[in-house]
């Protein structure tokens, strides 16, 4: 059932497999639910030069491992109604709706 699919789709989201061999297994999955997850593009916010430097200052301070000055900086970005989701290629902002 699609429920359990997507269950499973979670279960290896989470897992500890890399990127890449995650991302191939939930590409084959969608072959088999047709969800058409690979044709999916990234809506990208422009967010405001400010913004995009203090995610700068963020991802410095984390390469740092500065933990609480990340986390104020990130608490300062979402103040200014920006969400900040990390990713393994790095940090993205999406606007809050």
């Amino acid at each position: 059932s699609m429920p359990q699919a997507v269950a499973l789709a979670w279960e290896v989201f989470k897992s500890e497999l890399v990127d890449n061999d995650k991302r191939a297994t939930l590409i084959e999955f969608d072959k088999v639910f047709g969800l058409n997850l690979t044709e999916l593009k990234e809506e990208v916010d422009v967010a405001p030069e400010e913004i995009k430097e203090l995610l700068k200052e963020r991802d410095d301070a984390r390469a740092n491992k500065k933990w609480k000055k990340a986390d104020e900086l990130r608490d300062e970005i979402e103040a200014a109604g920006w969400l900040v989701e990390d990713e393994t290629s790095g940090s993205m902002l999406k606007r809050i709706e």
